[in-house]
């Protein structure tokens, strides 16, 4: 009977593990921070543009869209 090697597909899975357990500790962080950020406009009746504007004055986040 011929033994198959786990080892390849066993340090695969630590591999993808660590990096999601880093990327869900990275997205922890900017949520907290977003988090601290307090934003006030009115939006009635106007343009998601000016909208997004309004944010970047008043924050440090910048958008990028497409008309």
């Amino acid at each position: 009977m011929e033994k198959t090697n786990l080892h390849p597909m066993r340090s695969r899975w630590h591999l993808m593990f660590r990096a999601m357990l880093f990327l869900m500790m990275f997205g922890y962080g900017l949520s907290a921070y977003a988090s601290n950020s307090k934003v006030s406009i009115d939006v009635d009746g106007i343009a998601l543009e000016n909208v997004l504007k309004s944010i970047e004055q008043q924050t440090k986040y910048r958008f990028i869209y497409s008309k």
